[in-house]
């Protein structure tokens, strides 16, 4: 896989390739219960794109035309009634729910039903796209969420799924796709609202409640999740009845702290928030919405002092269809650290 890297700012090569090794929840408050601070070592993939179901139909080769004018045969009948495919394959796509996956494979041991505390290094992603509230959406979510890959920061729309045919034959190398996307795109107000509470989490009700780890030395909730949160991908908890005993999770912290928190602790607005932060190029137009989410981020990272410990990312591997198209995907290019081309 080809790669391209750039400097952020000032910092040399080797501080930027060394950026991926540093996990936003390390925890270095000199405390000398060293085991418990280094089970908070997270390291947070935060990815932005679409996700498409894909279904590939292994038809015959007579109505695949070997041009890009036509996606039918001049040869073909005229009229055609039905046509039988010989196989019909359905997967998951999309760049930035690839990575995902993978990456959350590394993390499948805090998925179990007894996760193990000792645990030094976690990796947890969560995925930033609009997704729809039909049951092949709701469907989807859950599938996500049971992968580890967390829903939260996606936008949910009353539409369906976005769907990719495929009409491939085996006797010939050329393939129709036909797209069908009926979500619109993730705006940039949408991006401020749905990531706000951990780009700021000072504006949202404080660092307690955003669903981040607290600090070792403040009151732990039970390992269910990973820190992103459930999506909605996941079924409600149900309420216990009003008479039943629950333990709080969740004490009000004392007023009177006698130890501030180290400042690296996830959730204060000098702490980077995740560790990658990718994005997929597509169109021009959502190549635009991209510029000005990551110029927000850029811009917000260096005014508090932890753009060195993030990086970002940018996937190239979709084509680019005009000079426009062209121009914009390159504006994105400075505010990026690693660049994908295939």
């Amino acid at each position: 896989m080809s790669w391209l890297k750039q400097s952020p700012s000032s910092n040399s090569l080797k501080d930027s390739t060394s950026k991926s090794k540093i996990s936003t929840g390390q925890s270095s408050g000199g405390n000398s219960n060293s085991n418990k601070s280094s089970s908070y070592r997270v390291t947070r993939f935060l990815a932005c794109g679409t996700v498409y179901l894909t279904h590939t139909l292994s038809v015959p080769p007579s109505i695949i035309r070997p041009h890009r004018e036509s996606p039918l045969d001049s040869q073909a009948p005229p009229t055609t009634t039905s046509v039988r495919a010989k196989q019909v394959t359905t997967q998951r796509g999309g760049s930035a729910v690839n990575i995902l996956s993978i990456l959350a494979q590394f993390n499948a041991p805090s998925r179990s039903s007894s996760p193990s505390p000792s645990r030094t290094n976690t990796v947890e992603c969560a995925l930033v796209s609009p997704l729809g509230s039909d049951a092949a959406g709701r469907a989807l979510m859950h599938e996500l969420e049971l992968e580890g890959i967390r829903t939260r920061f996606c936008k949910v729309h009353p539409a369906g799924v976005p769907l990719a045919f495929v009409l491939r034959s085996d006797d010939s190398p050329s393939r129709t796709v036909i797209n069908h996307n009926p979500l619109p795109e993730l705006t940039h107000e949408d991006f401020i609202t749905i990531l706000g509470p951990i780009l700021v989490p000072e504006h949202y009700h404080g660092i307690l409640t955003h669903q981040w780890h607290p600090h070792p030395s403040l009151p732990q909730p039970p390992p269910v999740h990973a820190v992103y949160g459930p999506g909605p991908g996941l079924p409600p908890i149900k309420t216990p009845p009003p008479n039943a005993q629950v333990t709080n999770y969740f004490p009000a912290p004392p007023s009177n702290v006698q130890q501030p928190l180290p400042p690296n602790t996830p959730g204060l607005p000098t702490n980077a928030p995740f560790t990658i932060f990718h994005l997929t190029g597509r169109s021009p137009v959502a190549d635009a919405i991209s510029l000005m989410n990551l110029t927000g981020v850029d811009g917000l990272a260096r005014d508090r002092q932890w753009r060195d410990k993030a990086t970002f990312s940018l996937d190239c591997t979709a084509p680019v269809g005009s000079e426009d198209g062209k121009e914009a995907r390159e504006k994105l290019f400075p505010h990026v650290d690693v660049i994908f081309y295939s």
